[in-house]
């Protein structure tokens, strides 16, 4: 019993790697660095092995080692590892190794703060202040996850975060700006065939974004707090978290129960796709890469059925934030990095303006800096990305739970949402559940690292 599974942008297979060409090369940082006379070669780790992003990766490799890396001295070895569910233990094991490759890049955020805390990458500071980095370049949030107990251990080439999309060719009203709004409206689009579900207006826990059963959508959306990234310590216990999963059981009657849901879940496609996106829901949280993919699923026309707002909120429970970041892909450099300025240097090719607008254009990604996230290009050929940059600027995004403890949580708040929509335990009891599983992992981890930080 598990929440909607759904295989992201990041393993979604396509026909052609479109949009990969053409990418024109970023502008040279300065570095006091001089050329090598024998030239350095530096491993570059990704699990860029998808048909859309590897071909994008191994595109601006190919232009930094005509370019900046020639002038340098450097070249990249570009070496696609898969992940494969999500799989980093091939990382983490080379990272502990004298074979350590020397930069790598994730596909997912998860990792990275266990890296961190037991001590397998560097910190970056000293060898991007030459590189003048900057935090005001990059959006707080972007800045905030990469920073801790005062060093910076990575730099962002994006994040996912989530807005509100409507199908017109189901809902043809405004959108709903409150969830009392969303509440009388969604009924009216729940449609049975004898017992069997074959429409509704959205399905929550299973349309809350990338966060296992919607708690860094609609759980934030209802004054949820589970970790405080400033004090680095967990919440699970406040009373205000437990109103979103209240909420979901509405939903749950609403529909006739989950088992309804499920049903109508599986009958969609299952190597990609969410009920919204094949036309079985009003209303769904998604995130900003959706537009682009439509065409993949044969789903192209409804790209121009789509009308992406702002999240409906609670007036009066609703603190601001309306979604907390879901997914990042970072750049890092082992500890046994054997050529760590070099490693930097082309990190930091890889997230100036050009590149990130390069990485974003043919997929649709937010953009961790302020300048890539308001190009011109970019905002001219992807225009609904204005929305999310908005609930950006406007402070309205979560960083993740930074804590190392962050996938156990994950994976107990997902069976947490099972069990209260299935009705096999309250709220209350469902997230006392978590919190205790989660303590008990925080324990363990400070065994073994007692120098860190929080928890």
């Amino acid at each position: 019993m598990t929440a909607v599974s759904r295989i992201t942008r990041r393993t979604l297979l396509k026909s052609s790697a479109a949009g990969a060409a053409g990418l024109t090369a970023p502008q040279l940082f300065n570095i006091n660095r001089r050329a090598s006379a024998q030239g350095v070669t530096v491993e570059f780790w990704n699990p860029g092995n998808d048909p859309l992003g590897g071909p994008i990766i191994k595109k601006l490799v190919d232009e930094f080692n005509a370019t900046a890396g020639k002038d340098a001295g450097i070249t990249v070895n570009n070496v696609p590892v898969p992940t494969p569910n999500g799989d980093y233990t091939k990382y983490t094991t080379a990272m502990t190794t004298p074979s350590s490759p020397d930069v790598v890049m994730t596909y997912s955020y998860n990792p990275f703060i266990p890296w961190v805390a037991n001590g397998y990458l560097l910190p970056m500071d000293k060898y991007f202040q030459e590189l003048d980095l900057k935090q005001d370049d990059f959006y707080p949030v972007a800045w905030e996850m990469v920073n801790f107990q005062g060093q910076i251990w990575g730099l962002l080439q994006e994040f996912d975060m989530v807005e509100f999309f409507a199908n017109q060719n189901v809902s043809t009203g405004e959108p709903p700006k409150t969830i009392e709004e969303l509440d009388k409206v969604a009924a009216d689009y729940v449609k049975m065939e004898g017992d069997q579900l074959v429409q509704a207006g959205i399905i929550p826990w299973a349309q809350g974004g990338f966060s296992p059963g919607g708690y860094g959508s609609w759980g934030t959306i209802w004054g949820a707090r589970f970790y405080d990234n400033d004090a680095r310590k967990w919440t699970i216990n406040r009373p205000e978290n437990t109103a979103w999963l209240d909420w979901y059981l509405k939903y749950v009657d609403m529909i006739g129960g989950r088992e309804k849901a499920d049903a109508l879940i599986s009958s969609v496609p299952k190597t990609y796709g969410t009920v919204f996106l094949y036309g079985k829901t009003a209303f769904s949280m998604e995130g900003e890469f959706i537009p682009l993919e439509l065409g993949a699923i044969g789903q192209g026309e409804l790209k121009d059925k789509i009308t992406i707002t702002h999240p409906p909120t609670v007036p009066g429970t609703t603190q601001g934030a309306t979604c907390m970041v879901d997914a990042a892909n970072v750049f890092c450099i082992p500890v046994n990095s054997k050529h760590v300025e070099e490693a930097a240097f082309f990190a930091k090719y890889m997230v100036s303006q050009k590149s990130l607008v390069a990485w974003s254009l043919p997929i649709g990604q937010m953009m961790p800096t302020k300048a890539a996230a308001n190009d011109p290009t970019l905002l001219e050929q992807l225009p609904w990305m204005k929305i999310f940059n908005e609930t950006v600027e406007a402070g309205n995004i979560l960083a993740p739970p930074l804590s190392p403890q962050a996938v156990v949580f994950n994976q107990a708040m997902s069976l947490a949402v099972d069990n209260v929509t299935y009705k096999q335990k309250s709220p209350a009891d469902a997230i006392a559940e978590v919190e205790q599983k989660v303590a008990d992992a925080v324990a363990q981890f400070k065994t073994t690292n007692p120098d860190w930080q929080g928890e």
